[in-house]
């Protein structure tokens, strides 16, 4: 979380200009994340109806307001779905709406000072270099800033109030779900320097590509030998695959990995509800109940390293942007 951090920094120059819809756009992630767990407790209410047996102090809350008919706790169910949807379509657009001009103006300015300085021959760069940068690795910064708005902010969120309600609902199996955060930070920080390093090089390799390219067909009319281009970029086509499999290995035993840990919370969580059911402290569907609840603290969890990848490889994209100085003024 802390190198997720550092990127926002960095780019924080082109985020600054759009505080207030940040702003906005945080407080709807508030209403959105409370709506997406309202269902877990109507249906959790809605059992103990059915079961004539309400034990939970979100049962006696949800019974005060909606009554004991159990075709109101469906209605409210549909509602409160279709409610989350319509907040979810107007949060995705905005978050979308500033990604695009976020990049808008980064690919701007990278262009403005590859103009500048080529004019007066001071670019260390090679052209197809250039052109990688401003305009695929402009686009990864975009990726990174979407996805997180997008969802980074409500599973931040839904994770907070999924423990809160799940203490409510029992301290212990709160305490067994919490277990594995730790594990998966320390996971994710080791990950973060290594997707960064892997896809930096990726991301050199694709430019130095792209330059053998369009060198060749800009000059198509030069003499230049054949079999030494055909080995030039053939050397560099080998290097971006290695790098792409290198990269590819990486993930093949990350992502088990963190699904084995997934896997594991849950399972803990499920056996600390079971002995609590031995211990006349836990209804049988409470076990069900217990599940959801685990699934929403899990699933943030999951996409939190999905975002972890998303801008660890967008961080190296951006720090090839920036050597290109566009923040400095034209």
């Amino acid at each position: 979380m802390i190198n997720n951090l550092s990127f926002y920094k960095k780019i924080s120059h082109y985020l600054s200009p759009y505080k207030g819809k940040i702003t906005i756009i945080c407080f709807f992630s508030i209403i959105t994340a409370g709506l997406n767990l309202l269902p877990i407790q109507v249906i959790g209410t809605f059992v103990d109806i059915i079961d004539r047996t309400p034990q939970k102090n979100t049962s006696f809350f949800w019974i005060k307001i909606i009554g004991n008919n159990p075709i109101s706790y469906i209605a409210t169910y549909a509602l409160i779905y279709i409610v989350a949807s319509l907040f979810s379509q107007w949060y995705n657009y905005q978050v979308n709406a500033l990604g695009y001009k976020v990049c808008q103006n980064l690919r701007s300015d990278a262009f403005k000072w590859a103009l500048n300085n080529s004019k007066n021959g001071s670019v260390n760069l090679k052209d197809g270099d250039i052109v990688a940068r401003i305009v695929g690795d402009t686009d990864s910064v975009r990726h990174a800033i979407i996805a997180p708005l997008n969802g980074l902010l409500v599973n931040i969120l839904e994770l907070v109030w999924a423990l809160l309600l799940l203490y409510t609902w029992s301290p212990l199996i709160s305490l067994v779900t919490f277990s594995i955060v730790p594990v998966l930070y320390l996971l994710n920080r080791w990950s973060y320097t290594n997707i960064k390093r892997l896809s930096r090089e990726r991301q050199n390799s694709l430019g130095y590509l792209t330059d053998v390219v369009s060198d060749v067909l800009r000059n198509k009319k030069a003499n230049y030998s054949y079999s030494s281009e055909i080995s030039r970029f053939e050397g560099y086509n080998q290097k971006a695959t290695q790098t792409h499999l290198f990269l590819t290995r990486f993930f093949s035993q990350y992502w088990p990995a963190v699904r084995a840990i997934n896997a594991t919370g849950v399972a803990l969580s499920i056996w600390a509800s079971y002995i609590l059911y031995l211990g006349g402290k836990m209804a049988p569907e409470d076990i069900m109940i217990t599940f959801m609840y685990c699934q929403r603290v899990y699933g943030p969890i999951m996409d939190f390293t999905r975002y972890n990848t998303l801008i660890s490889t967008a961080d190296a994209a951006l720090g090839r942007v920036l050597e290109l100085e566009p923040i400095k003024k034209q």
